[in-house]
């Protein structure tokens, strides 16, 4: 939990809205600690373009919060075999040769395996008439490799930092007030049982013990499918996916959720008691 005296701001849902960028710039330049909750990328051009500004500005050390949605997971899924091979490689690199730098050959093999999945995806999307738009996030990676000395590297890193923020997070604003983060709805006991830390890695991690293990199948199956309901809960389309356990009102006096467009670019606030409220991002 991060105690902090900055007010908190909260936003959620960009889909590749670029000039989103340019609030969440303002926000932090006013004093705020801002807070996306997930969603960036998708439904639009500059989606990887806006995830690798979100990242650069993280690492920067300003006051921002990222927990991924549901649409950087599956971007996370489909492309972690890529991401987790040529990592290993530079790794290799790096213990052998003190040097982790990309050869051509690398940046080459990443391109045409990324643009292979791109072409995959395109492909789906056109015989579906598929909405969410994910061919363009890989265009845009695809492009920026292709474009851009440094850019297969950067995807590395990118990866490797959206894999290890935490899906849930619980925050104090300014006023005292404990409020629980997530992308599509808040599991206390993920968050306990994880310390907090629940991420994206992880999920895929007990995705592989669910493979590996059938002895603990269960065990690791029931995190896994939690972990979906904090990624893509909607009350109303998905009733099986059930919050597991709200917080209580001694653990957070809020829950902040994205995930479903709200009219007038505004997203959901639960209060533990159970009262519905709307706040404006």
């Amino acid at each position: 939990m991060e105690n902090s005296n900055k007010p908190l701001c909260i936003m959620s849902d960009f889909h590749s809205v670029y000039q989103a960028i340019w609030k969440v710039q303002d926000k932090i330049d006013e004093g705020y600690r801002v807070a996306i909750l997930g969603d960036c990328i998708d439904r639009g051009a500059f989606g990887y373009k806006m995830l690798l500004q979100i990242y650069e500005e993280y690492q920067s050390g300003s006051n921002l919060i990222f927990i991924p949605g549901n649409h950087e997971a599956e971007m996370y899924s489909t492309l972690y075999y890529v991401y987790k091979r040529y990592e290993k490689i530079l790794n290799k690199r790096e213990l052998e040769n003190g040097n982790r730098a990309f050869t051509e050959e690398d940046r080459q093999s990443i391109y045409d395996e990324i643009l292979e999945i791109f072409e995959k995806v395109s492909a789906d999307e056109d015989e579906r008439g598929s909405t969410n738009g994910s061919s363009h996030t890989y265009f845009g990676i695809v492009y920026d490799i292709e474009t851009y000395k440094g850019a297969a590297e950067k995807f590395i890193e990118v990866m490797d930092w959206l894999g290890s923020q935490p899906l849930l997070r619980i925050e104090t604003d300014i006023d005292g007030k404990k409020i629980a983060l997530c992308h599509a709805s808040f599991d206390m006991g993920l968050y306990e049982d994880f310390g907090g830390q629940f991420s994206l890695e992880t999920r895929l991690a007990l995705k592989e013990k669910m493979k590996s293990n059938s002895k603990e199948r269960n065990f690791y199956e029931s995190y896994y499918e939690r972990a979906r309901t904090c990624l893509w809960y909607r009350t109303d389309l998905e009733k099986r996916l059930v919050p597991v356990r709200l917080p209580t009102e001694e653990e957070a006096d809020q829950i902040v959720i994205g995930h479903v467009s709200q009219p007038n670019n505004e997203i959901e606030v639960k209060t533990l008691k159970g009262i519905r409220k709307r706040k404006r991002i």
